[in-house]
């Protein structure tokens, strides 16, 4: 599973200081590399939410996606200090 940064806005990092680590069947780790993860939330292409989740400050989190369809999705971390990344996940 690779990560790609396709969002370049004000206020929005375009940097990747995120891992994911493809568990299998939909299940991720997510690993923030200098920040603590406050919230992540998932999009579909056309912006819509389908996951939301709360994490309370944790350096990394698993993140079940096997319910939702394959496809595209955005995947939008906020961190403890606001920061927010987004990248775009493939669902295979």
């Amino acid at each position: 599973m690779q990560w790609s940064t396709s969002v370049d806005t004000v206020g929005v990092s375009n940097k990747s200081d995120l891992s994911l680590d493809k568990q299998g069947n939909g299940l991720y780790t997510v690993y923030a590399v200098k920040v603590l993860i406050k919230n992540i939330v998932v999009y579909t292409v056309i912006g819509d939410v389908v996951l939301e989740k709360s994490i309370n400050n944790l350096p990394n989190t698993p993140l079940d996606i096997s319910n939702l369809a394959k496809g595209g999705y955005y995947i939008k971390v906020i961190s403890a200090t606001g920061e927010i990344n987004i990248e775009k996940l493939i669902y295979q």
